[in-house]
């Protein structure tokens, strides 16, 4: 008797199954051109994400190519260290003496200041005898912040 009931609990489930499947079919024969533009927005949102990381990926990794800035663990350590040296220098430092005083290469170093540059930190400007200075026009004195004109 238990294989009756056995045999009839597989028959409902199938019977259920094929019901499940033909709710399917008729719910997409009915949607099909909304799940046709769905599926196509989709397709077009996940094309668009891809090329946007890519892009994103290729221009990181020409800057790091041509040592321009590396964009790693180190960059705030390095960043904070140029702000410091600069500091130290009244706000006017050069490629030589970042690379001097970090493990910067002059390079690597130059990289880093044409990139605050481009940023706009820093302000270029060349000496007599042609050499890059960058000047961070927000490290004033205490003098200079105290006679700062008010807004």
């Amino acid at each position: 008797m238990e294989n009756k009931g056995v045999s009839c609990l597989g028959c409902l489930a199938f019977i259920f199954i094929l019901g499940l499947i033909a709710a399917v079919f008729k719910f997409i024969a009915e949607n099909i051109w909304t799940i046709l533009w769905v599926l196509g927005g989709i397709v077009i949102l996940a094309a668009l994400i891809y090329v946007g990381v890519k892009y994103s990926k290729n221009i990181k990794q020409k800057l790091i190519e041509k040592g321009k800035v590396q964009f790693d663990e180190k960059y705030e350590e390095n960043e904070r260290l140029i702000l410091q040296i600069a500091a130290k220098h009244k706000g006017y430092v050069t490629p030589a003496d970042i690379a001097l005083r970090t493990d910067l290469s002059l390079e690597a170093a130059k990289g880093y200041l044409d990139y605050l540059k481009r940023k706009g930190f820093a302000r270029l400007r060349i000496a007599d005898n042609g050499s890059y200075v960058y000047q961070f026009t927000d490290l004033l004195s205490e003098e200079d912040k105290k006679n700062a004109e008010i807004l």
